[in-house]
């Protein structure tokens, strides 16, 4: 008889691509069976489930029909309600054991779901969920409130997100850390010529928190002092809001007015795997993350940044949130103030006149990868996480 833990993972939306991390959580986690309970699907090819069940709560038919009649909202609500009923039966007859929200928003959503099933709820929060709506929407600080007192068990990337949820009400004792790794076979890596022109890479979806603007302001003002540089920035306005295309339009009225237009490439929103072969043809990667005016933050540390350093780049990031947890000043990279965009291209510069300093920094980088963000180390502790909220239902 199988002893694996039967988790059933909730996610909005299964998969987007800027969401790849949760992937390995469903499906390499060793001594689980998973199954998905999601409201939408996007990009079931490149994230396929190899016969785990997937359930739908929304009608896909419901996409298709018009928005505005009052007639089509009410047929549509009852497609979804349907869709919801269904889905649920079926979550009912496949027996979870452990019910595992990803972002608090669904964590709060499904906690009738876990008195229903009588089963431990552990969530997982990324970043807006305790950082942007307890600033721009206050009434959620009532459901957070709810959740932390009914939720079991919560999980941060890193300890700087932990004290996030400490200071929103959670319980310290009901705070894991559980780091989101890399696979360190798929990233092979290679020492680069820091002494010629800087290939510089910038990822990430065109929104205030990344500090994409920022970035490119970095590399042109150190372009302008005379650093040989190109830089490739991999991304495009959030696929929840195509129309935002603000950050976009900055990014390209600072290449084009910085004499830079021909160094600068946008490849637009890539495959992760097409992500990855990007970063390997470059030199420096820059996560200049930042609080946004919203108050959005990383939930801990991009992955892109993990995977750059793991690839031999040598990395500059922001002092934000758990990104110093990665980036050990002059050990493993190199930290600047969010927002100084004067320090960042004082780095780039530095970079350039002192190309030999790099060489023992990306190595040093490499080795903390594989300490403490390979993949498949980090992947037991969540199956231990499971088995421990298993047992500890059987016997309370």
């Amino acid at each position: 008889m199988s002893t694996d833990t039967r988790v059933l993972h909730i996610i909005p939306v299964f998969l987007t691509v800027t969401e790849n991390w949760l992937y390995p959580q469903v499906t390499l986690v060793p001594g689980v069976s998973s199954a998905v309970l999601c409201n939408r699907t996007l990009g079931e090819a490149e994230f396929p489930l190899y016969g785990r069940p997937l359930w739908r709560q929304e009608a896909p038919i419901r996409n298709l029909l018009p928005t505005g009649p009052r007639l089509f909202r009410a047929v549509g609500k009852i497609l979804n309600f349907a869709a919801r009923a269904i889905a649920l039966r079926r979550v009912r007859s496949w027996k979870p054991e452990i019910i595992h929200a990803h972002f608090g928003t669904t964590g709060w959503e499904n906690l009738s779901l876990r008195q229903a099933l009588a089963v431990p709820l552990i969530t997982s929060f990324y970043g807006f969920d305790a950082w942007q709506l307890p600033t721009t929407n206050p009434e959620w600080r009532g459901p957070l409130r709810q959740l932390f007192d009914q939720g079991d068990l919560f999980l941060v990337e890193g300890p700087a997100f932990r004290r996030r949820l400490v200071d929103l009400g959670c319980a310290y004792n009901k705070i894991r850390v559980q780091k989101l790794g890399v696979d360190i076979g798929n990233l092979n890596f290679r020492h680069r010529d820091f002494t010629s022109s800087l290939r510089i890479a910038m990822v990430g979806r065109f929104i205030e928190k990344k500090g994409l603007v920022d970035g490119l302001v970095a590399c042109a003002k150190a372009f302008a002092s005379g650093v040989n540089l190109s830089v490739t920035i991999v991304g495009d306005s959030p696929i929840d809001a195509p129309g935002d295309t603000r950050i976009r339009e900055q990014l390209s009225a600072i290449a084009q007015s910085s004499q830079m237009a021909d160094r600068v490439h946008f490849t637009g929103r890539l495959p992760h795997d097409e992500t990855l072969d990007v970063l390997a043809n470059n030199d420096v990667f820059l996560c200049p993350s930042k609080h946004a005016a919203s108050g959005d933050a990383e939930g801990g540390l991009p992955v892109t940044l993990i995977e750059a350093m793991a690839l031999g780049l040598l990395c500059v990031g922001s002092r934000h949130c758990d990104i110093p947890e990665a980036i050990i000043d002059g050990s493993t990279g190199f930290l600047f103030e969010e927002s100084n965009v004067e320090q960042l291209a004082k780095l780039v510069e530095r970079i350039s006149c002192s190309p030999e300093a790099a060489l023992p920094i990306v190595s040093a980088a490499r080795r903390h990868v594989e300490q403490n963000y390979n993949q498949s180390s980090l992947l037991p502790g969540l199956r231990e996480i499971y088995r421990e909220m298993r047992a500890a239902k059987q016997t309370g």
